[in-house]
């Protein structure tokens, strides 16, 4: 389970950083902005760890159901499917030219999947659907809280700021519930509205709910795998205000509302917490 103190000092650091944000979103923007190679590297494949994590499930969910439990594989297969789909439109948005990565892609994340489902060889099917179910809470929390918001909230791009004069900055916290008719008015696809909260770095995030599966014995201290991912997420983030594509209070955000479905997932699977740690 994740300790308190860990939680704490986490969430108190996130917090200081929101602050931040807050007040000097845009100029911390106009420093950092320079879209280049990492950027757009990190914009195709910055979300691979919540593909993994579907990967994981969906094959957990596949191989431990039994041949009436009809629903249970058509979750399983879902989660297989939003791989395929969520990975083909990622490939075809940042590299157009270049389909044959998504075959890579998925094949890659498979051999991190055969990797990660090892630690779970010891458990019965029971407690193989708890991880699954683990994981997928985790994933399905954020993703959905995530996007949901982007959806209404409406907050512009700061890239969309720098090429079109007639667009406002708005901080975080002034929802722009009207930008529909800015975009129409102006011709901007409803994307360039989306800077909140950042859905890269929430998937990113959920590279928190693998490392769960491999280090929970040791989930008491800050061991090099824990620390491999805050670095991943920290790159992913700086890589999206690189871009342009959100502010750090987005980033911020986007990692708070997935860091928090990872903790209530730990919580309402807290015996299989106990069970995987033993």
């Amino acid at each position: 389970m994740i300790t308190r103190k860990h939680i704490i000092g986490i969430i108190s650091f996130l917090l200081i950083l929101i602050g931040i944000g807050t007040v000097y979103d845009l100029q911390i923007s106009e420093c950092i902005y320079n879209p280049n190679l990492f950027g757009i590297l990190f914009a195709g494949f910055g979300e691979a760890p919540v593909y993994v994590c579907l990967c994981v499930s969906g094959w957990l969910i596949v191989r431990n159901s039994g041949s009436s439990e009809l629903f249970y594989k058509f979750i399983g297969w879902s989660c297989f499917l939003a791989v395929v789909l969520g990975t083909a439109n990622t490939v075809q948005t940042v590299f157009p030219q270049k389909r044959w990565l998504i075959t890579i892609a998925i094949f890659i994340y498979g051999l991190v999947t055969c990797f990660l489902v090892r630690f779970t060889k010891n458990m019965n099917v029971k407690g193989k659907r708890c991880v699954a179910q683990y994981i997928l809470t985790s994933v399905l929390f954020g993703v959905v809280l995530v996007h949901g918001i982007k959806l209404f909230w409406g907050r512009p791009r700061f890239r969309l700021l720098q090429n079109q004069a007639e667009i406002s900055y708005l901080p975080w916290w002034k929802p722009n519930f009207l930008f529909r008719d800015s975009a129409k008015q102006f011709q901007i696809v409803s994307e360039e509205f989306k800077s909140f909260p950042s859905g890269h770095t929430a998937h990113a995030t959920t590279i928190l709910a693998l490392i769960k599966i491999v280090n929970c014995k040791k989930n008491r201290k800050i061991t090099p795998a824990l620390f491999a991912g805050y670095l991943y997420i920290a790159v992913i983030a700086y890589s999206r205000i690189l871009m342009g594509a959100h502010f750090l209070s987005d980033v911020c955000f986007g990692f708070l509302i997935q860091y928090t479905g990872i903790i209530v997932s730990d919580r309402l699977f807290q015996r299989l917490s106990q069970k995987m740690c033993e």
